[in-house]
C-alpha cells in the first residue's frame, strides 16, 4: 500500500486527494485501520476524512453468533500532510460568519449507493466472471464532493471501468490502470461506447 502512495506522490497535484474504498473481513476487521496507520506513518499522506458507504444489499451474517451483518464500507480520503485545510473539495460557500470567515454547505460523512452496477454490466464482464466492487453512483457522489469539473482522476485498479464510466458522464478526465490484462480489456470494452460519443 505504501508503494502505491509513492506513485500518488508523483502523480497527484499538491492540493489533490486520494480516495480508497476499503472493505473488511470477519477475520480481520481491523485491517483497513491498520493500513491507514501504515500510510500515515510511512508516507507523506494523512487521513483527511472517513465516509461511511451504506450498501442497500448486505450478505446476512446468519451463520455467525458473534458477528453483525455489515452493510457499510469505509471510504478513506487522504490528502498530503499539512494540506488538510487546503485540498480541493466542491463544497460551496453559504455565507460568512460575523468575523468574515467563510461558511460552507454541510455534507455528512454518510453516502448511500448501490453495491455495484450488476444490471448494467457488460456481457464481456459477465463472461470473464468479474464482479464490480462498487457502483458508478458511489463514484459519481465522490466526484461531486472532491473533484471539480475538468479534474483528472487516476484509478490504479480500474477493474471493470466503473470509475472511468462515472468520470466520462460527470465531465472529468481519467487515467485508468490495471495490472490484469483482462481488466484492461473489460474496461476498454465498457468505455468504448461512451468515448465514441465524445469524438
Amino acid at each position: 500500500m505504501t508503494r502505491l502512495f509513492s506513485i500518488f506522490e508523483k502523480r497527484v497535484i499538491d492540493t489533490g486527494c486520494v480516495i480508497f474504498v476499503m472493505s473488511y473481513s470477519v477475520k480481520q476487521p481491523s485491517l483497513p485501520f491498520r493500513l491507514v496507520c501504515e500510510v500515515e506513518d510511512r508516507t507523506d499522506w494523512q487521513l483527511a476524512d472517513v465516509i461511511h458507504w451504506k450498501k442497500p444489499k448486505a450478505l446476512p451474517m446468519g451463520a455467525s453468533k458473534t458477528h453483525v451483518t455489515r452493510n457499510v464500507e469505509f471510504v478513506f480520503v487522504f490528502c498530503r500532510k499539512g494540506k488538510d485545510k487546503l485540498f480541493i473539495t466542491n463544497k460551496r460557500t453559504t455565507g460568512a460568519s460575523p468575523r468574515g470567515q467563510p461558511l460552507y454547505e454541510v455534507q455528512f460523512n454518510f453516502l448511500t449507493a448501490p453495491n455495484n452496477d450488476e444490471r448494467k454490466r457488460s456481457t464481456l464482464a459477465k463472461q470473464k466472471n468479474m464482479r464490480a466492487s462498487f457502483s458508478t453512483d458511489l463514484v459519481t457522489q465522490l466526484l461531486e464532493r472532491y473533484f471539480p469539473v475538468g479534474s483528472t482522476v487516476l484509478d490504479p485498479h480500474c477493474g471493470e471501468g466503473t470509475t472511468g464510466i462515472a468520470c466520462i458522464k460527470a465531465n472529468r478526465r481519467c487515467v485508468l490502470i490495471d495490472i490484469d490484462p483482462v481488466c484492461v480489456e473489460v474496461t476498454n470494452h465498457a468505455l468504448a461506447p461512451l468515448v465514441s460519443k465524445l469524438t
